[in-house]
């Protein structure tokens, strides 16, 4: 085995993980070689937008983890696209330990290995998901309160029809759903997150006989969810204001006419998010930060109702 195969450290996975050991070995004046399968940078690729990464206020994954892999490869790290095939220990004759990597483009021998090789999604398996993967469909990991931000700070420039901000909200709402539904494909619990605004809504939307759009009777239910939620002190008042300013600010109802808080109220137990009797009802601990909950009282109930019909 020549020297020129031989390192200190074998990096198994290039997203920002190996990337950010591969920078620390590397400045450290360790000789480290970092293997990637599919393409440097792993899944945070194919987010668009990043805001939350610290001290960058914003940029795009790709260019991220780019400059990660260039600040990495200043010092001195090494990269190979490949296929780890196997990895094996032995002890040389000197009585040391050394790891042999074998992939797909030769072998590789180092002191030590470091594994970084993330996570891959499930896939839903719809027609086209592959081929549109980072391109409309993506896997999130979170939903998003800087996205709710973001569509109320540029509500202006949508409502004009503003096609890149457009473009770029439609996206993340996929990426969103897409991300939940990947996580919890037969509904066993986290996708019921996405029916928040929808108990309240669907009773709302069956009383006023359909009257009205089933965004705006989501909307009603949404700000109904907000108040419960600010009641049992999970949200400011500020952040309720915030919900219901983003909604009147998209012409979407904060309150209805016409309706009785008692048979909306009844209306709701006949929705199907009831589970063994007990309404799943979706509350937020924060904007952008759902749970579900299975302890709501009709008192509850009837009080966010009573906030949403005139």
């Amino acid at each position: 085995m020549s020297n020129e195969n031989f390192y200190d450290v074998v990096v198994i996975g290039g997203g920002p993980a190996g990337l950010t050991a591969a920078l620390y070995l590397a400045r450290a004046c360790y000789r480290v070689l970092v293997i990637e399968k599919e393409k440097f940078g792993g899944q945070i690729t194919i987010t668009d937008e990043v805001v939350n990464y610290p001290g960058v206020m914003k940029t795009s994954g790709k260019e991220l983890t780019q400059a990660m892999q260039k600040q990495a490869e200043h010092f001195g790290a090494e990269f190979l696209l490949g296929d780890v095939v196997s990895l094996k220990k032995a002890e040389e004759a000197s009585g040391a330990e050394i790891w042999e990597t074998t992939t797909d483009k030769g072998s590789y021998k180092s002191f030590g290995i470091l594994l970084a090789t993330g996570a891959h999604p499930r896939m839903i398996g719809f027609p086209g998901e592959a081929k549109f993967r980072g391109h409309g469909v993506a896997y999130c990991a979170t939903c998003d309160g800087e996205f709710f931000r973001f569509v109320c700070r540029e509500q202006e420039s949508i409502k004009a029809l503003d096609m890149k901000l457009i473009a770029a909200m439609v996206r993340r709402c996929c990426e969103i759903k897409a991300g939940v539904v990947e996580r919890d494909p037969k509904e066993q619990g986290e996708r019921a997150l996405l029916n928040l605004g929808h108990t309240v809504g669907h009773a709302v939307e069956k009383l006023k006989n359909f009257t009205l759009l089933h965004g705006q009777c989501v909307g009603v239910g949404l700000v109904a969810a907000a108040y419960l939620s600010m009641k049992r002190g999970l949200l400011t008042k500020e952040e309720y204001q915030e919900i219901c300013q983003g909604c009147s600010d998209y012409d979407l109802p904060v309150h209805v006419d016409g309706l009785i808080p008692e048979e909306v109220l009844s209306a709701t137990k006949k929705d199907k998010k009831m589970e063994q009797g007990h309404i799943r009802f979706i509350l937020m601990d924060g904007i952008g930060k759902s749970f579900i909950d299975k302890t709501v009282t009709d008192e509850e109930l009837l009080s966010c109702i009573q906030e949403i019909t005139l």
